[in-house]
């Protein structure tokens, strides 16, 4: 998903100044976790893992839904932060849960919509990231 708002466009859309969304990108100031929040939905960001709208840590369940904990999980970390791109699947051939780019400036991990995951990053810049694998394969066996 990209857009390419102005930074007027922005602050009309969230409620601030254009003044607030240029320090907001220079990394002179941040937003606070609600602002943040309500600009991820007013952009139409998807929100946590298998939902569409986004919810503060202290508002989220504190234990992942039965079958969520059960599944089986590709779990990457990075020294660096993980961009996640949600992709539609148009494309005639097998649906892939999950990829893994590492193109440009930072890797990538492109989900389905209807993937489930979640990304965390630590005071220091690493991240990780979690998939669940919907449909998993066992190995091939060893020969």
């Amino acid at each position: 998903m990209t857009r390419h708002l102005s930074q007027s466009a922005l602050a009309r859309l969230t409620g601030t100044s254009q003044a607030t969304i240029s320090m907001w990108e220079s990394g002179k100031r941040s937003p606070d976790r609600r602002r943040a929040i309500l600009v991820l939905q007013e952009l139409g960001t998807p929100g946590a893992a298998g939902e569409r709208s986004w919810r503060l840590p202290d508002e989220a369940p504190s234990e992942p839904s039965e079958g969520l904990a059960q599944a089986l999980r590709v779990v990457i970390t990075a020294p660096v932060p993980i961009d996640v791109q949600v992709s539609s699947h148009t494309d005639e051939g097998p649906l892939t849960t999950a990829s893994f780019l590492v193109q440009g400036e930072h890797p990538r991990l492109v989900v389905t919509p209807s993937s489930s995951w979640g990304i965390t990053t630590s005071p220091s810049g690493v991240t990780t990231a979690w998939v669940a694998l919907e449909n998993p394969k066992p190995p091939p066996p060893l020969r």
